[in-house]
């Protein structure tokens, strides 16, 4: 909870801070992704608190019996609980408060330096933003104290009193739920595995449906079933380890496959979504180059000449070499898609794209670029078309295709066919409707002076006004400042997102936590008697250290397996491999779910053993 208000205090503080609306012209946007954050971290705040809050109660309730018993009225015990509530709410809103504090300043620095803002935001501590953050978790606070009474109040005396001494049944699972949980993960993997980039957004919905269905269900019925198996495999099922963690395991399971599903889901949800931002982030550069090639580019249908001059002063005032470049495309359209098309002749996409250099084009072959989703056709329809120049039908044969462009996307930015510089000559010389393109290409692309001369000519530039109902006759495209925009959107949505999910992954241990120590006084009782058969404590110590082992891996397993294919599906959307990026997070996350694991381990063994 410390942690919780903590980063929620330092998201306010940003939000409230008086240097960010001055120094940052998205700062708005900033403001409104911090505001949602911060909305999220308390509505799962308060669904955490909740059930934490019932899953304590849930193990005092012989203690809340005896105290009815002896006489106590039961809104003594409301007041009991609804005081406990408020002094854990003041202790962890000191910690929290104190550590936001400590770390505000970092975390301005931190923040400063993605937005690369030219004055770093210095610490400021605002009143408003220490009522808000008090007024919300104390509401949060006593809410859930509230909230959680019913637990004891609805019980009776002797309810409270057995409370925990229920025998529990022999764990039973069904067939068809089991094969169906299974069978519903199945199905969500391979519909997200479909290499079919248009159909993917329409999938996702179905998709998390069909998984959280099939988690719940693999949990419930699949993790019991399988135990049932290994319990009748006489080979592995009599010796004393597997005897032991088996027949455990299985009322176990049992017992925490609702909270086991929901780890997992949300696991799943936060490695899938932190991977997919910081694949996007990246890739950023990548996406760039392949969609705007060049860092400036001038294209229109009438004479450049006076735009150029104007672009090449702000280049000068900015201190920016450049290499200047021209060419002329054909304007025309594929026959059988009725798509517009520029043609380029097959010199230019040697110099422009080396990497993905061919043998010389024949007359009639061409290359496809700009557009990964072009080919929605099979592969019969795939080979011939006829281009359309100047109204005239050229037969040809696509030899191969490629999203990288030869051209930036813009309004100019069509679908680029590439032909033998033969067929082009050819074509120029009659063509009617030509595209003038002016490529300014910079070593230093990505720097602050690259950046602020494309927002100038943007800005300054000034362009023929587009009379109503005629084409656009010159248009601008720059990628310094596209990339920029993208890399800090993207930058800030990790910044903000991490400390998110860290609220959600803290919260996803301790679910499993809980569910351990709700069951702490059952268990210490099962190794009393454990020991009182002649197991040792080393014995013991092992058993414990696998079923816990179990209960933890199984979530972070499956919701790796969730996140995979997720990744996987975002890479088809994106028409790139993703999935090393998505990995990166997954062994980030691992490391903090390890070393929880043992932490839970230590302190669960402890208290276990101090009996």
């Amino acid at each position: 909870m410390a942690f919780t208000i903590m980063v929620y205090f330092m998201y306010m503080s940003l939000v409230d801070h008086p240097q960010l609306a001055t120094n940052f012209r998205g700062a708005s946007g900033v403001k409104i992704a911090l505001n949602g954050s911060a909305i999220v971290i308390a509505a799962f705040t308060f669904i955490f608190l909740a059930f934490s809050s019932s899953a304590f109660l849930r193990g005092r309730k012989k203690e809340f019996g005896l105290l009815t018993l002896l006489g106590m009225p039961k809104r003594k015990i409301s007041a009991l609980i609804i005081w406990e509530n408020i002094f854990v709410g003041i202790m962890a809103l000191g910690f929290g408060l104190s550590l936001g504090i400590i770390f505000q300043k970092l975390f301005f620095m931190a923040i400063s330096a993605i937005l690369r803002l030219p004055n770093p935001l210095g610490f400021s501590l605002a009143k408003n933003t220490v009522i808000n953050t008090i007024s919300i978790f104390g509401a949060l606070f006593m809410a859930v104290a509230i909230f959680s009474l019913r637990e004891v109040l609805k019980a009776s005396v002797a309810d409270l009193i057995k409370a925990g001494k229920k025998p529990k049944a022999a764990p039973t699972f069904s067939k068809f739920k089991a094969f169906l949980g299974v069978f519903l993960i199945v199905l969500g993997y391979a519909l997200a595995s479909l290499p079919f980039p248009q159909i993917i957004p329409l999938l996702v919905i179905p998709v998390i449906a069909i998984t959280c269905i099939g988690t719940y269900l693999a949990m419930r019925e699949a993790s019991v079933a399988i135990l049932s198996l290994l319990r009748k495999n006489k080979s592995i099922f009599y010796k004393s380890g597997p005897f032991l963690n088996i027949s455990q395991l299985s009322y176990k399971m049992k017992d925490n496959y609702r909270t086991m599903s929901a780890v997992a889901i949300l696991i799943a949800v936060i490695l899938s979504a932190l991977g997919s931002v910081y694949t996007i982030y990246a890739i950023s550069e990548q996406i760039t180059l392949e969609s705007s090639p060049h860092n400036y580019e001038l294209a229109g249908t009438i004479d450049l000449a006076p735009y150029a001059k104007q672009m090449e002063a702000i280049f000068q005032a900015e201190d920016i070499e450049v290499i200047k470049s021209e060419i002329i495309g054909l304007n025309g359209r594929l026959s059988l898609k009725q798509r517009k098309v520029v043609v380029f002749p097959y010199s230019c996409y040697q110099e422009a794209l080396p990497k993905l250099k061919k043998s010389e084009l024949k007359d009639k072959e061409v290359i496809i670029t700009g557009d990964y989703t072009f080919f929605s056709m099979n592969q019969a329809q795939r080979k011939e078309d006829s281009l359309v120049v100047n109204e005239v039908n050229y037969p040809i044969q696509i030899v191969a295709s490629y999203s990288n462009s030869l051209i930036n996307w813009g309004y100019f930015g069509y679908l680029q066919v590439v032909v033998s510089d033969e067929l082009y000559n050819e074509l120029a010389n009659d063509v009617k409707e030509k595209t003038h393109y002016i490529f300014w290409q910079a070593e230093k692309w990505k720097s602050i002076q690259a950046i602020k001369a494309a927002r100038r000519i943007n800005n300054e530039v000034k362009l023929p006004q587009v009379v109503k109902g005629e084409a656009t006759k010159v248009s601008i495209n720059t990628s310094p400042d596209g990339y920029e925009s993208t890399r800090v959107s993207f930058g800030v949505a990790i910044f903000i997102g991490f400390f998110v999910s860290l609220v959600f992954f803290a919260a996803c241990c301790s679910l499993l936590y809980f569910r351990l120590f709700t069951d702490l006084d059952e268990d210490r009782k099962y190794y009393q008697r454990l020991k009182e058969l002649g197991l040792s404590t080393k014995e013991m110590k092992g058993i414990t250290f696998k079923q816990i082992l179990v209960i933890f891996l199984i979530p972070y397993g499956l919701g790796l397996l969730h996140t995979t294919f997720a990744l996987y599906a975002l890479g088809t959307l994106v028409g790139r491999t993703v999935l090393q990026h998505g990995i990166v997070i997954a062994l980030l996350y691992l490391v903090l779910y390890t070393l929880y694991f043992f932490t839970t381990f230590s302190v669960y063994w402890k208290s276990l053993n101090r009996a």
